[in-house]
């Protein structure tokens, strides 16, 4: 039996007209699933092996934003911090032998970075809206107790950069027509970054 409290707080300064600071911390906490505790499988010679022991993914959030508030809409640049202990991820135990893929407890990861954001309403012409955000990440594994091999590694599946545009037009009453582009930079797929 475990509990775990997820605090969050927020601390906002109006420092001038259309400008504002804003700094915010919190704590989240993901238990693992009951697939991950219990549900084992052999298929095609790989063993996955489920693991009842695992420790709940606790994150602790923190990022700082500047928000400017323009005639037809704003512009945000944020940055930020995560600090996971315990992050649940699927890996291949070399400790053991045979080796064992499961769902393992990473004891510490951290993802920083800058993101910036820009919404428009109304551009060009009447019923027209833009948004476009753009966001550099610098994920590592910290400490991997059960494959030191990725100590220091960028952590898999977070991209370097991630990029957004979206187009919103409502070009007649009850009508209305999207379209957007993302872009989703280079990014590892593996714990030591053996991938390409």
């Amino acid at each position: 039996q475990r509990t775990d409290l997820s605090p969050k707080a927020a601390l906002s300064w109006d420092f001038a007209d259309g400008w504002a600071l804003r700094l915010a911390h919190g704590k989240a906490v993901r238990y693992p699933t009951v697939a991950e505790l219990f549900q084992g499988s052999i298929s095609a010679n790989a063993i996955v092996n489920n693991n009842p022991d695992l420790k709940p993914e606790r994150d602790e959030s923190t990022d700082l934003t500047l928000t400017r508030q323009l005639a037809n809409g704003h512009w945000r640049v944020s940055l930020f911090q995560d600090r996971i202990a315990d992050s649940l991820y699927s890996q291949t135990d070399i400790t053991v032998t045979p080796s064992i893929t499961s769902v393992q407890n990473i004891d510490r990861m951290r993802n920083r970075g800058i993101e910036g954001e820009i919404g428009l309403t109304d551009v060009w012409t009447a019923g027209l809206d833009l948004q476009a955000s753009v966001a550099f990440n610098n994920a590592r594994t910290l400490d991997d107790r059960q494959y030191p091999l990725a100590n220091g590694k960028y952590f898999p599946r977070i991209p370097k950069l991630r990029t957004s545009v979206f187009a919103d037009y409502r070009f007649a009453p009850q009508w209305d027509a999207s379209l957007g582009v993302r872009h989703s930079g280079r990014q590892y797929g593996s714990l030591d970054n053996s991938d390409y």
